[in-house]
């Protein structure tokens, strides 16, 4: 669907994407991560024609989005939301959603439907005819995201969509995205919200100094990363467990409270924990975050 092929991108004599090559495919929420000055947004910005390459291509669909009439028509096929909501403050809920409508010249018979289900979902509907300029930030950003919905996009690429928010109103943009994805439509996120993105996200890439880390499933992520996060009770000896597993494991982080010890490890390569080993001490294995994943991600 959406493919970026080698694409590099200079800012004067800072070179800030190197190469970079992923793909969106029909289906994905495919989120990019990456610290600050990675370079996701400058990679969404190349996707929608804003910022041009210094080499490399986009294709949304097998057209060039650097092409003129190919790039309109890819981007009419988008929704798009940044930082920034870009609402119309003194206009109503229901206004700022007309705006776009006709924009796009869709009937109210078809958009109208829509943006009612998608506001009743996400608790806006007894909102919907008040003036936006005082709503809070995330009754603000839930109305941005439903705009961009409005014209049925094939792929709606979104960027940090959850910044800032309070947790409500985050599980009220994933519910859209949830929703939204049952319908067909393939999603680009851009974030540093790890914890929204390993609820949320299929497929990852992450960038590291404008390089690609890693492309693809979420869950070959994860387990290419031979982690393992084992919960121990107090009554369990962790000492003989550390001592036993010195030479097949590496500690990454530790934590102890009232009720047992829990533990991350890496275990070394062409090694492994038997099954006996975690019999004999009881151990719960635990499912792995995105986030210890990523702090502690180094390439093959």
């Amino acid at each position: 669907m959406l493919v970026f092929h080698n694409i590099s991108r200079v800012f004067g004599k800072v070179q800030v994407l190197h190469d970079v090559s992923l793909s969106v495919e029909s289906g994905q929420i495919h989120a990019l991560i990456g610290h600050n000055g990675a370079g996701k947004t400058t990679l969404i910005k190349i996707a929608l024609g804003f910022l041009q390459p210094l080499h490399g291509t986009v294709e949304f669909n097998g057209l060039d989005t650097w092409n003129e009439k190919a790039g309109a028509q890819a981007r009419s096929h988008m929704g798009v939301l940044f930082e920034s909501n870009g609402l119309f403050h003194q206009l109503s809920a229901l206004e700022n959603l007309e705006i776009i409508a006709r924009i796009n010249r869709i009937d109210s018979s078809i958009w109208l439907p829509k943006c009612e289900k998608l506001l009743e979902a996400v608790e806006l509907s007894s909102h919907k005819n008040e003036i936006v300029k005082n709503w809070s930030a995330g009754m603000k950003r839930k109305l941005s995201l439903i705009r961009c919905f409005i014209h049925t996009p094939q792929i709606v690429i979104l960027d940090e969509p959850t910044a800032g928010l309070d947790p409500a109103s985050k599980r009220s943009i994933r519910k859209i995205i949830a929703e939204e994805r049952k319908q067909g439509t393939s999603f680009l996120i851009a974030s540093q919200d790890l914890h929204d993105v390993d609820r949320t996200a299929t497929h990852v890439t992450l960038l590291q100094q404008g390089s690609v880390l890693f492309s693809g499933n979420m869950d070959t992520f994860k387990s290419n990363m031979l982690f393992k996060k084992f919960r121990f009770s107090v009554q369990q000896p962790i000492n003989v467990f550390l001592e036993k597993t010195k030479d097949i494991c590496d500690v990454i982080e530790s934590e102890e409270d009232q009720l047992g010890h829990t533990l991350l490890v890496k275990i070394r390569p062409n090694h492994e924990l038997s099954d006996a080993i975690i019999n004999e001490f009881s151990m719960v294995e635990m499912p792995i975050s995105l986030e210890e994943v990523y702090a502690n991600y180094k390439p093959a």
